[in-house]
Protein backbone atom coordinates (compact mmCIF):
# COMPACT_ATOMS: atom_id res chain seq x y z
CA UNK A 1 0.00 0.00 0.00
CA UNK A 2 1.68 3.54 -0.79
CA UNK A 3 1.13 5.97 1.01
CA UNK A 4 0.09 9.90 0.00
CA UNK A 5 3.71 10.98 -0.38
CA UNK A 6 4.47 8.06 -2.43
CA UNK A 7 6.10 5.82 -0.17
CA UNK A 8 5.43 1.76 0.31
CA UNK A 9 3.67 1.00 3.85
CA UNK A 10 6.74 -0.53 5.93
CA UNK A 11 6.68 -2.80 8.67
CA UNK A 12 7.39 -0.98 12.26
CA UNK A 13 10.04 -0.27 13.10
CA UNK A 14 11.90 0.23 10.00
CA UNK A 15 15.22 2.93 9.41
CA UNK A 16 15.03 4.47 5.77
CA UNK A 17 18.34 6.53 5.25
CA UNK A 18 17.87 8.05 8.81
CA UNK A 19 13.98 8.49 8.70
CA UNK A 20 11.85 6.59 11.05
CA UNK A 21 8.42 5.26 10.98
CA UNK A 22 7.48 5.96 14.50
CA UNK A 23 3.88 5.19 14.83
CA UNK A 24 0.33 4.80 12.70
CA UNK A 25 -2.35 6.70 14.66
CA UNK A 26 -5.78 6.74 13.15
CA UNK A 27 -4.80 6.68 9.19
CA UNK A 28 -2.14 9.20 9.93
CA UNK A 29 1.77 7.86 9.61
CA UNK A 30 4.14 9.98 12.10
CA UNK A 31 7.57 9.79 10.44
CA UNK A 32 10.97 11.12 12.40
CA UNK A 33 14.32 11.89 12.27
CA UNK A 34 16.22 9.93 15.25
CA UNK A 35 19.90 12.15 15.95
CA UNK A 36 21.14 10.41 18.95
CA UNK A 37 18.73 10.54 21.80
CA UNK A 38 16.48 13.22 19.79
CA UNK A 39 13.43 12.61 17.76
CA UNK A 40 12.33 14.99 15.72
CA UNK A 41 9.21 15.11 14.11
CA UNK A 42 8.71 16.36 10.80
CA UNK A 43 5.33 14.97 9.49
CA UNK A 44 2.14 13.73 11.42
CA UNK A 45 -0.53 15.05 13.71
CA UNK A 46 -0.87 18.04 16.45
CA UNK A 47 1.66 17.66 19.14
CA UNK A 48 1.09 17.80 23.07
CA UNK A 49 3.32 18.18 25.43
CA UNK A 50 4.09 15.39 28.88
CA UNK A 51 6.21 15.24 31.13
CA UNK A 52 8.82 11.86 31.47
CA UNK A 53 9.86 10.87 34.98
CA UNK A 54 12.83 8.87 34.30
CA UNK A 55 14.94 7.10 37.06
CA UNK A 56 18.69 6.69 36.59
CA UNK A 57 20.80 4.64 39.43
CA UNK A 58 24.66 4.75 40.26
CA UNK A 59 26.37 1.85 39.55
CA UNK A 60 29.83 0.76 41.05
CA UNK A 61 32.61 -0.84 38.85
CA UNK A 62 35.09 -2.01 41.49
CA UNK A 63 33.04 -3.05 44.50
CA UNK A 64 29.42 -4.50 45.54
CA UNK A 65 26.88 -2.17 46.79
CA UNK A 66 25.11 -2.39 50.19
CA UNK A 67 22.92 0.77 48.79
CA UNK A 68 21.71 2.20 45.59
CA UNK A 69 21.17 5.92 44.91
CA UNK A 70 18.79 6.48 42.21
CA UNK A 71 17.93 10.15 40.73
CA UNK A 72 14.44 10.56 38.97
CA UNK A 73 14.59 13.34 36.63
CA UNK A 74 11.91 15.04 35.18
CA UNK A 75 12.23 15.82 31.09
CA UNK A 76 9.66 17.80 29.00
CA UNK A 77 8.72 16.11 25.96
CA UNK A 78 6.36 17.09 22.80
CA UNK A 79 4.41 14.20 21.28
CA UNK A 80 2.01 13.49 18.99
CA UNK A 81 0.98 10.86 21.89
CA UNK A 82 1.85 8.99 24.64
CA UNK A 83 3.62 5.60 22.88
CA UNK A 84 6.35 8.36 21.06
CA UNK A 85 6.77 10.15 24.42
CA UNK A 86 7.91 7.12 25.57
CA UNK A 87 9.58 6.27 22.75
CA UNK A 88 11.63 10.10 23.54
CA UNK A 89 11.81 9.29 26.98
CA UNK A 90 13.79 6.16 27.11
CA UNK A 91 15.80 7.62 23.99
CA UNK A 92 16.78 10.64 26.66
CA UNK A 93 17.23 7.90 29.62
CA UNK A 94 19.84 5.76 28.02
CA UNK A 95 21.68 8.53 26.60
CA UNK A 96 22.49 9.75 30.13
CA UNK A 97 23.72 5.84 30.48
CA UNK A 98 27.40 6.59 30.85
CA UNK A 99 30.32 7.35 33.21
CA UNK A 100 31.82 10.15 30.75
CA UNK A 101 35.16 10.13 30.74
CA UNK A 102 35.72 7.21 33.51
CA UNK A 103 36.31 9.89 36.51
CA UNK A 104 32.78 9.80 37.57
CA UNK A 105 32.54 8.93 41.17
CA UNK A 106 29.98 8.13 43.93
CA UNK A 107 31.29 8.69 47.15
CA UNK A 108 35.24 7.59 45.95
CA UNK A 109 34.24 4.76 44.68
CA UNK A 110 34.54 4.54 40.21
CA UNK A 111 30.88 4.40 39.26
CA UNK A 112 28.53 5.18 36.31
CA UNK A 113 24.77 6.08 35.67
CA UNK A 114 22.68 2.98 35.04
CA UNK A 115 19.29 3.73 32.99
CA UNK A 116 16.22 2.01 35.06
CA UNK A 117 13.40 2.89 33.17
CA UNK A 118 10.26 5.37 32.74
CA UNK A 119 8.49 5.55 35.73
CA UNK A 120 5.86 8.11 34.95
CA UNK A 121 4.63 9.86 31.84
CA UNK A 122 2.17 12.79 32.72
CA UNK A 123 0.60 14.64 30.06
CA UNK A 124 0.37 18.38 30.90
CA UNK A 125 -2.78 20.38 31.64
CA UNK A 126 -2.41 24.07 31.23
CA UNK A 127 -5.84 25.73 32.36
CA UNK A 128 -4.49 29.48 30.83
CA UNK A 129 -3.13 27.59 27.02
CA UNK A 130 -6.28 26.43 24.96
CA UNK A 131 -3.66 23.89 22.96
CA UNK A 132 -1.91 23.06 26.85
CA UNK A 133 1.22 24.18 25.59
CA UNK A 134 3.61 24.23 28.64
CA UNK A 135 2.47 28.00 30.28
CA UNK A 136 3.09 29.99 33.20
CA UNK A 137 1.41 28.07 35.93
CA UNK A 138 0.99 25.13 33.86
CA UNK A 139 0.98 21.67 36.12
CA UNK A 140 4.04 19.71 34.69
CA UNK A 141 4.05 17.33 36.89
CA UNK A 142 2.66 15.34 40.10
CA UNK A 143 3.50 13.01 42.57
CA UNK A 144 1.13 11.54 45.12
CA UNK A 145 1.69 10.35 49.30
CA UNK A 146 -0.34 8.86 51.70
CA UNK A 147 1.24 9.40 55.33
CA UNK A 148 0.00 8.42 58.49
CA UNK A 149 -0.15 11.74 60.45
CA UNK A 150 -0.63 15.45 60.15
CA UNK A 151 2.58 16.22 61.72
CA UNK A 152 3.89 13.73 58.93
CA UNK A 153 2.89 15.48 56.00
CA UNK A 154 4.43 18.91 57.98
CA UNK A 155 7.93 16.73 58.00
CA UNK A 156 7.91 16.31 54.56
CA UNK A 157 6.85 19.87 53.53
CA UNK A 158 9.83 20.71 55.87
CA UNK A 159 12.09 18.80 54.47
CA UNK A 160 12.65 16.47 57.06
CA UNK A 161 12.22 12.85 57.54
CA UNK A 162 9.36 10.64 57.53
CA UNK A 163 7.49 7.87 55.84
CA UNK A 164 5.13 8.08 53.20
CA UNK A 165 3.86 5.35 50.99
CA UNK A 166 4.26 6.58 47.02
CA UNK A 167 0.69 6.38 45.12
Amino acid sequence: MSLANGFVKPRLPVTLSGLWILSKRRNSWIVGIKTNAKINIVAGEKMEWFAAHIVLRVVFKTQNQSTFPAWENVYLIEAPDEDIALSKAESIGLSLERDGDCSFEWNGQPARWSFCGVRKLISLVSATDPENKPTDGCEVTYASFEFESEKAVEDFVNCEETLARIL
